[in-house]
């Protein structure tokens, strides 16, 4: 149970766990669920942004601990009122922003909608594919902000009812790099965790790089410099795990000059479960949600 709260004539429930804390042996590792509890939980302050750098977009803050959501519901719903629901997914380019940013008390109460606001992994902590992570997650790594995106989703689905909403009539929205995880999971995502999408801002016609690419580059690009391109292997998993989060995200390129980096470094990759082709090709396939989507520039 969350203790949240009533602002602005709507209702608010801030900084829910979602899933379990990204730290120590779940850095660089797929999503796990929340730990249980039974007792009450303050629900009435943001939970910490995802850890960032300073850019020319963002200042730089967060922590690793940052898997968190929001709730925004009309002041007058209930448990029973099965409200259609929106969860946003923020932009920047999956190197700043978070879920707290968008506000959604307005939208929420003129829309008569319940809205989620979702912080996922960013930068290397969401993005990093090797060869020695590949090898403990089954073959694939990287993609670990659009696993974080899916167990969001999956919490909706199973608790959006308490808060007044549907979970059969979701709606995922998202801008810039959020419109783009939004393409991500019409595409590939598993079936029935939203019925309607909305991608803004985003390119449809992006050529993601490939997991055998970024495997190739980031060895030089980013383990090198944390220290750790000495190890292969488990070794080098290991030291990645402990290093300080600083030292990992100070080793990372992160930039908003686009064109001399050729375009962003940090990006979800194909041919991986999460998504095994560029998307494009996916929607010729014609094996993918077949939802209504809106495109908004």
């Amino acid at each position: 149970m969350f203790n949240g709260s009533v602002l602005d004539g709507g209702q608010q429930w801030l900084n829910i766990r979602y899933a379990a804390p990204s730290t120590g042996e779940l850095r660089f590792a797929p999503t796990q669920p929340p730990p249980n509890f039974t007792d009450v939980r303050d629900a009435t302050q943001f939970g910490s942004a995802c850890l960032q750098a300073k850019t020319s977009y963002d200042v730089h803050r967060g922590s690793e601990d940052c898997l968190f959501l929001n709730i925004y519901a009309p002041g007058n719903s209930t448990a029973l009122s099965q409200l259609p629901v929106m969860i946003w997914l923020h932009g920047a380019g999956f190197i700043n922003g978070a879920g707290n940013d968008f506000v959604s008390t307005n939208l929420s109460r003129t829309a008569n909608t319940i809205v989620v606001t979702v912080n996922y992994r960013l930068g290397p902590f969401g993005w990093l594919a090797l060869d020695s992570l590949s090898e403990e997650q089954d073959g694939a790594s990287g993609n670990y902000g659009l696993i974080n995106q899916i167990v969001a989703f999956q919490w909706a689905k199973n608790n959006i009812v308490n808060f007044g909403g549907n979970p059969n009539l979701v709606t995922i929205i998202g801008q810039s790099a959020g419109g783009e995880s939004v393409l991500a999971h019409v595409a590939a995502a598993p079936r029935g965790l939203f019925q309607r999408a909305v991608s803004h801002s985003s390119p449809a016609g992006l050529n993601l790089p490939s997991l055998k690419t970024v495997s190739k580059r980031n060895p030089g690009a980013f383990a090198t410099f944390t220290g750790c391109g000495n190890f292969t292997g488990a070794a080098q998993v290991n030291c990645l795990r402990v290093l300080p989060a600083e030292k990992a995200l100070s080793s990372a390129n992160e930039t908003w000059n686009l064109l001399k980096e050729g375009g962003l470094y940090w990006t979800p990759i194909i041919q991986v479960p999460t998504l095994p082709d560029q998307w494009i090709n996916i929607y010729r396939s014609g094996n993918f949600n077949k939802v209504p989507i809106m495109f908004a520039k």
